[in-house]
């Protein structure tokens, strides 16, 4: 095989000092070569390293398989017209491919600026391929008696339910009964207030009003990524789902997970980390707290307008 397998490479792969996505590239599912036979991994291009995974559970240590060393590449060429590319390096030689030509020539894209030392973002916090958030005026304040519905309580396995047994395949995955607004007539108070700010446009409104009053489709706290992954391949760009985020060492529950299928077709997962006293952020970018997780989308879904227009899934999948 033509990947490295260096001691410490997983270790420093996940340097929990630097920000989430500081230094990544691109990350994705890609097919490489062995021999005759293809296999898949779900690949991160990390500063100058492509690192392979048996899938996309990258916190567990046990899935990694190694990494080719961009650094030394002499050429980089496309096979034909089957979405395949080769990367040699000396006596070396990786050959790799995508499900189509659009993630080929995003990966391309990436592993060239890679190769030119060209930083990935320009702030600590990016979402890949989209363009780096760019902060909302300021949050809608509202009064005590009209405070918008809490978020959804991350749920915890219970009963022997075990994250690892849960199936994969879309076709089994059954979506859970979701908590429900408290009445309309508080609802339609709670927009109100909401549209009374000046500084929220029109936009925004519709954006909170439809995370507010959907049957949220857009959560789904059990899925693993995997299923998420497996769901948002199938939907259009834009789509995106929220989890709760289990913490696999200690089965705890950390937060949340917002998984979006991007404008390249690609899947990205990003933490929303709760805070001691109770409020949420987004890893990478902890100096905008929010005190719902409604709140905290649609200040997500703002700042990405520009480069992807982000939605929940339309209907719920049984």
């Amino acid at each position: 095989m033509a990947l490295d397998t260096s001691n410490g490479a997983y270790e420093q792969l996940f340097d929990t000092s630097a920000p989430e996505n500081s230094d990544t590239y691109y990350e994705g599912y890609v097919e490489m070569k062995n021999f005759i036979k293809w296999s898949k991994y779900w690949c991160v291009l990390k500063k100058k390293n492509l690192h392979f995974f048996k899938d996309v559970n990258t916190q567990i240590k046990e899935n990694y398989v190694g990494f080719f060393p961009l650094d030394g590449v002499t050429n980089i060429e496309l096979k034909g017209k089957s979405n395949e590319w080769q990367m040699i390096k000396k006596s070396r030689k990786i050959i790799l491919k995508t499900q189509n030509s659009h993630l080929r020539d995003t990966w391309l894209e990436s592993f060239k600026k890679s190769l030119k030392g060209e930083a990935p973002v320009a702030n600590s916090y990016i979402l890949p391929g989209s363009g780096p958030v760019s902060p909302v005026k300021r949050q809608p304040s509202l009064p005590p008696q009209c405070s918008p519905p809490s978020s959804p309580p991350p749920s915890s396995p219970s009963h022997g339910q075990n994250l690892s047994r849960r199936k994969s395949s879309t076709g089994s995955v059954r979506y859970p009964d979701l908590p429900q607004i408290q009445t309309e007539t508080d609802l339609n108070d709670r927009v109100q207030q909401i549209a009374d700010n000046a500084e929220m446009t029109a936009a925004d409104i519709k954006i909170q009003e439809q995370l507010m009053t959907s049957d949220k489709s857009w959560y789904q706290p059990s899925l693993r990524r995997e299923d998420v992954s497996e769901i948002l391949e199938k939907e259009n760009n834009g789509v995106f789902i929220v989890r709760d985020y289990i913490e696999v060492s200690s089965s705890r529950n950390m937060g949340y997970v917002i998984s979006l299928k991007d404008n390249a077709g690609g899947i990205r997962h990003h933490k929303i980390e709760k805070t001691p006293d109770g409020n949420l952020h987004i890893k990478g970018h902890e100096g905008k707290r929010f005190d719902a997780l409604h709140n905290l989308l649609r200040f997500f879904i703002v700042s990405q307008r520009k480069t992807i227009n982000l939605q929940p899934p339309t209907t719920r999948r049984k």
